[in-house]
């Protein structure tokens, strides 16, 4: 099954979720500290709304994961220009589907948090919850 010239596999999720799309080296140890990092923040990855993408080789299990078919995978690796060779790549898409941040190397997700606590959707998330 081939997939559609302009499909967009994260259609889905627009104006439900952010997305925190990950694209790891085949470094165990490094898989192995991200999904111990984002599994110690479970609970603030749900209170945003964040769900993670993994757009590395292979499959592994992360917290509040979506899985995508390794063709859409390749799809958005290619169209978000993320080259597997290049180490790791981090990338924030906000519910508009908007790329918000792009890290590389590490994953700071406080840094994460700071920006989508700073985003006008957030605020008015937490308005509307009465935080």
């Amino acid at each position: 099954m081939s997939l559609p010239l302009f499909s967009n596999p994260l259609e889905r999720y627009q104006w439900k979720n952010r997305l925190l799309l990950l694209s790891l080296t085949e470094d165990e140890e490094e898989k192995a500290q991200v999904t111990q990092l984002l599994s110690s923040k479970k609970a603030e990855l749900l209170e945003r709304d964040l769900v993670m993408i993994n757009l590395s080789a292979g499959e592994w299990q992360l917290p509040l994961q979506k899985i995508l078919s390794e063709a859409e995978k390749a799809e958005l690796r290619k169209r978000l220009q993320v080259a597997k060779s290049k180490g790791s790549t981090f990338i924030l898409l906000g519910k508009d589907g908007s790329e918000k941040a792009r890290q590389r190397g590490r994953l700071e997700l406080r840094a994460v948090f700071a920006l989508i606590d700073a985003m006008p959707m957030r605020k008015a998330e937490l308005r509307q919850r009465g935080q």
